[in-house]
């Protein structure tokens, strides 16, 4: 997916604000029923390219979750980090990360969207590629020394989730660093529908695939109405693990 909603906009003169996730979760419904649960992502960006409004959380700036954090936490990280970003959608993080000087891979299960992305940010030397965290090929011999995941956990059907953080783990290298920033809820939450909020227990496992935790910030953001929100950091140990 992509960098940053805000994920609601304001109701126009007071009536209330259109759900702009319906037409998402009507593809969804539909590709999961057909039995390719991915292709509701590029089924939706196919029809962003008339009506952008489609992609919600595509706003085209980098993710302020992100970029707030960029200058504390990117001080453990080696100058010129190789960073893959997770469902790049537009790319907007890539691109904010290249521009910092970070070599970046980034990579969306749409190929309407790496299209997009790659073109507008041609001038930028970011590796584009249309694939998904259940498909091989996104890793160098020695991982990346950074991965950063925005948004993308939330749009996977829960029975999904837990192969594909599985799948996260492995691409951070040695002394590399899992950034993840998504919706949060408690056990006894209410799911809801597409975005679903993940659960702690579920990023607790990356633990036991080899990363340790950092830091990790559960909080509600400024958005109306305010968004419980996960930010989590895990680190690979240089040896071990």
């Amino acid at each position: 997916m992509s960098s940053s909603p805000p994920e609601q906009d304001p109701p126009p003169e007071g009536a209330p604000a259109p759900d702009r996730k319906a037409r998402a979760r009507l593809l969804r419904e539909r590709a999961a029923a057909a039995g390719t649960p991915d292709r509701w992502c590029e089924d939706l960006y196919r029809e962003a390219a008339s009506a952008p409004e489609l992609v919600f959380w595509g706003d085209r700036v980098p993710n302020p979750n992100l970029t707030a954090r960029w200058e504390a936490w990117s001080r453990d990280l080696p100058a010129h980090p190789e960073v893959l970003v997770t469902g790049a959608g537009y790319g907007d993080d890539a691109a904010w990360l290249a521009d910092r000087g970070a070599r970046v891979t980034a990579f969306d299960v749409s190929p309407s969207a790496v299209a997009a992305a790659s073109g507008r940010f041609s001038d930028r030397p970011i590796r584009w590629l249309a694939g998904d965290l259940f498909a091989p090929g996104l890793q160098p011999a020695a991982g990346f020394q950074l991965v950063v995941e925005v948004y993308t956990l939330q749009v996977l059907h829960p029975g999904r989730r837990a192969a594909a953080i599985a799948s996260l783990a492995p691409l951070v290298s040695p002394g590399g660093e899992l950034w993840i920033i998504a919706r949060g809820r408690d056990a006894d939450d209410d799911p809801g529908e597409l975005p679903w909020p993940l659960l702690r227990s579920e990023l607790a496992h990356l633990t036991q695939l080899g990363l340790v935790e950092h830091s990790f910030e559960d909080y509600f953001d400024e958005e109306t109405p305010p968004l419980r929100r996960f930010v989590a950091r895990y680190r690979r140990p240089e040896t071990g693990g």
